[in-house]
């Protein structure tokens, strides 16, 4: 199977940017919040939102995102359950995924790489920094998610100093595009090098 780079990086961090500019030197990626955004439209996966969460989180038939979110993002307990239902699906999803790709390495992007404790499913990972000023800036900027919302998200991430300890390579993402499109061709490079010299290993 593929090599498999994690990207990580809390709300506001521009891990999404960063993401895009890997896609853009042919890397496969993969955004598994909108494989997970894609789930929960799954009739299967309605119906037990339904029965864990009850009605509140539906209007007019159809799931309502947003109140979802503030029904975990402000309750931890609440969280755990949805993440109990949909991280198997999520991962499943990308092992399918991972599969079908041809190339050095391949990039998971997911918001909760180590909170959800799948460290263990990439074989590198980078973490995306930003100072959380800057980033709740660049969330006001865009328009959502609400302030309210950006502070309960934010407290059920981990820190960017735990990001640092964890990550393979950091790239930090407080200055200007180009200067975010240097750092990520460098570490193309890098991990083109990386995973050559790996195939080649194997090979032989």
């Amino acid at each position: 199977m593929v090599s498999t780079v994690g990207l990580t990086g809390g709300i506001g961090s521009g891990k999404s940017t960063v993401a895009r500019m890997f896609a853009s030197l042919k890397v496969p990626v993969l955004d598994l919040d909108r494989v997970g955004h894609a789930l929960l439209e799954r009739e299967d996966v309605r119906q037990k939102l339904r029965c864990m969460f009850g009605e509140d989180i539906f209007d007019a038939g159809r799931l309502n995102r947003g109140a979802l979110a503030r029904r975990v993002f402000h309750d931890p307990a609440e969280l755990d359950r949805l993440n109990a239902l949909m991280h198997p699906l999520i991962w499943n999803e990308e092992r399918r995924w991972l599969r079908r790709q041809q190339a050095p390495y391949a990039v998971i992007e997911a918001s909760a790489i180590i909170e959800s404790g799948a460290l263990d499913r990439v074989d590198l990972l980078i973490a995306v920094l930003a100072d959380e000023k800057l980033r709740r800036e660049r969330v006001l900027r865009r328009g959502h998610p609400p302030p309210d919302l950006f502070e309960a998200i934010v407290s059920r991430q981990c820190s960017d100093d735990e990001r640092r300890r964890l990550a393979d390579f950091v790239i930090e993402n407080h200055g200007s595009l180009h200067a975010l499109e240097r750092q990520v061709a460098r570490l193309h490079e890098c991990l083109m090098r990386r995973f050559h010299v790996d195939m080649d290993r194997s090979g032989g």
